[in-house]
């Protein structure tokens, strides 16, 4: 099962926070982007999001430990015989 995630910031509660910030993802044109894109539309804040793209989940954790990102989108495996779930990479 894969599983998608957008997350911000500790200090984000609402995604409508999120607006003029900036989205770390793995390509602009793959599955993390888009995901990110439909969540942030919902909210209405789409427009008002920088998505950058970043080419590994290390880079896109890194960043946002920095504070050059505001929030990540990730997805993540599940597997749910072995009981274990894994960020792909």
């Amino acid at each position: 099962m894969n599983t998608n995630f957008l997350m911000g910031r500790h200090d984000i509660t609402r995604m409508t926070e999120l607006a003029g910030g900036r989205i770390g993802c793995l390509s602009l044109a793959g599955q993390t982007a888009a995901v990110a894109r439909a969540v942030l539309a919902r909210s209405g804040v789409a427009d008002a999001v920088e998505l950058v793209p970043l080419g590994k989940y290390s880079k896109i954790f890194d960043a946002i430990s920095a504070g050059d990102i505001d929030g990540q989108s990730w997805r993540a495996i599940s597997d749910f015989s072995e009981r274990h779930v894994t960020a792909c990479a």
